[in-house]
């Protein structure tokens, strides 16, 4: 199934509002970052539907305690039904804490182990696999590794929209595949924008 995923400036600095669209330009789900004032407050991306209905939250650390992990492992996790629903890992590549590119995520839902992976045959793609290689955290260079077909792509696009994302991912493969690409665009889409 064909998804966009088109981001807007909000009135919070450095936050925005993303869409996620289907392939008729109809609005599944919005997600929006909240912030308080305090340094202590939660902040969380909360996705709703298009009646501002809360569907799911992902927390998200204080961007002290990000910055510190960042060169690592982030994990977030999506709380759909006040369950966790997925796990998604952002990780880094040995010795790249900075590139865009040197990040990759690992998602776990509904049982599955996904990967998503810049693709390097295609500029500002993360491909989507349904297998994790063993030994990724360790690989130099994503060619060295034994990757099977991708079953789908998440990619920026430059068609008139300063961040637009298209996602193809095969239908009914997951039970909230709308939930998962809007949190996997909104968080590649973080660590473009914080490289």
């Amino acid at each position: 199934m064909d998804y966009a995923v088109k981001r807007q400036e909000s009135g919070q600095e450095g936050a925005g509002v993303y869409e996620l669209l289907d392939a008729s330009g109809n609005v599944l789900l919005v997600a929006e970052q909240t912030g308080g004032t305090l340094p202590d407050e939660r902040r969380q991306l909360k996705l709703a539907g298009p009646d501002g209905r809360v569907v799911a939250t992902i927390d998200l650390p204080q961007p002290a305690a990000e910055a510190e992990s960042t060169a690592r492992e982030i994990d977030y996790a999506l709380i759909h039904n006040f369950a966790v629903y997925a796990i998604l890992s952002q990780r880094r590549r040995p010795g790249d804490n900075h590139t865009p590119n040197g990040a990759y995520f690992i998602l776990e839902v509904e049982g599955e182990r996904w990967l998503a992976l810049p693709d390097p045959d295609a500029d500002g793609c993360y491909a989507l696999f349904d297998e994790v290689p063993a030994g990724l955290h360790t690989y130099e260079a994503v060619h060295d590794l034994d990757l099977p077909s991708a079953i789908g792509h998440i990619c920026h696009s430059s068609n008139g929209y300063e961040h637009d994302w298209r996602a193809n991912i095969a239908p009914n493969r997951l039970q909230e595949t709308g939930l998962l690409v809007l949190a996997l665009a909104f968080l590649i889409d973080r660590t473009l924008r914080s490289s």
